[in-house]
């Protein structure tokens, strides 16, 4: 099996709801994507992401994940 293993490089993330920038990290946890063999060999791209912590006081959302480009959780069908 080939494992490729990816994460963030950015130090932080903005809150989804009210765009607040956040560097306190909660949790860290692994996203697996399987994707098509790669000359019969099974092929996974493991995205390492974190929960971050919301300190806007009247936020709603105290923890959010942080979100990747579409191209990096979902397969292009086009070809």
């Amino acid at each position: 099996m080939i494992v490729i293993t990816a994460r963030s490089g950015t130090p932080a993330r903005p809150c989804p709801l009210c765009s607040r920038v956040s560097s306190r990290v909660h949790s860290r946890y692994v996203r697996r994507v399987s994707d098509l063999p790669c000359s019969g060999t099974k092929v996974e791209l493991r995205l390492v992401a974190r929960r971050f912590v919301c300190d806007a006081t009247l936020c709603r959302r105290r923890i959010f994940a942080e979100r990747f480009d579409d191209s990096a959780s979902r397969r292009n069908d086009s070809g």
